[in-house]
């Protein structure tokens, strides 16, 4: 096993720093290439979610259709993280295998990521109410949590931690890895200031689209074309997100 992420050597030289590579990174979501994979993308799963609200589609047919597209968005996540840590400059389709390995896989693999920050909000639901549905309101008083010890602590290690599960979840591929504190001492020592750096922009990224999309969404009532038009706009930041951490890795990594 490699020193620091998984399937990946240690390049024995000073990385150029994240922050002049920024342009980059923002240059990626531009090109042509990667406009239309997210537009395909964005189609595929409109006319899934499309289709999935149909009054005739049983529950069980409808939760189907959410794993699939939440299935799909991980693997471009992971797919886009992946390549660009590998040096590849252009985005193309991610290859399709199996439903287990190209769908199913990469949603768990990003559900797992996702763990420490769900723990610490059904922590603070049963301290703060007996319930964990209570864990919830986090999302309407955000500083509540502030006010036990223990979530709050659980809640910023997993705030913290979490760009760095998705790069070694991306990269590495099984979650063993990804919640192996030996590898995240390891490639946090390996990135040193740009990890910081990284996970700023990429939290600056995320709270701008939480900010931006939702209005947008608001205001494009067209039936279908509407929905398309805001997923796509959604998959904008979120390749920007995945591209700015395979660009951490980026220099550290031999192809």
């Amino acid at each position: 096993m490699p020193a620091a992420l998984p399937e990946a050597r240690i390049v024995p030289q000073p990385a150029t720093p994240i922050t002049s590579r920024l342009g980059v990174v923002i240059k990626y979501v531009t090109r042509a290439d990667t406009l239309m994979v997210l537009g395909g993308l964005a189609l595929v799963t409109t006319i899934l979610r499309f289709l999935s609200t149909g009054p005739s589609l049983a529950p069980r047919s409808s939760f189907t259709v959410w794993v699939i597209v939440a299935g799909l968005e991980a693997s471009m996540y992971f797919h886009i993280v992946e390549t660009t840590a590998s040096g590849q400059e252009s985005l193309e389709t991610p290859d399709f295998t199996s439903l287990g390995e190209s769908l199913f896989a990469p949603l768990i693999r990003y559900i797992f990521t996702l763990v420490p920050m769900i723990a610490a909000l059904v922590w603070y639901g049963k301290q703060a109410a007996g319930t964990w549905v209570y864990g919830l309101m986090v999302f309407v008083k955000p500083t509540d949590i502030f006010h036990y010890m223990g979530p709050a602590a659980l809640l910023v290690a997993g705030v913290l931690l979490w760009p760095l599960m998705t790069m070694i979840a991306a990269i590495g591929r099984t979650i063993t890895a990804t919640y192996n504190p030996v590898i995240w001492i390891k490639t946090l020592r390996t990135f040193g200031g740009d990890y910081l750096i990284g996970v700023l922009l990429f939290y600056g990224v995320l709270v701008a689209e939480t900010l931006v999309i939702p209005p947008i969404a608001e205001a494009l009532t067209i039936p279908f074309v509407g929905v398309l038009i805001v997923q796509f706009l959604a998959y904008l930041p979120m390749a920007l997100r995945a591209r700015l951490l395979g660009e951490i890795c980026r220099p550290y990594f031999e192809n």
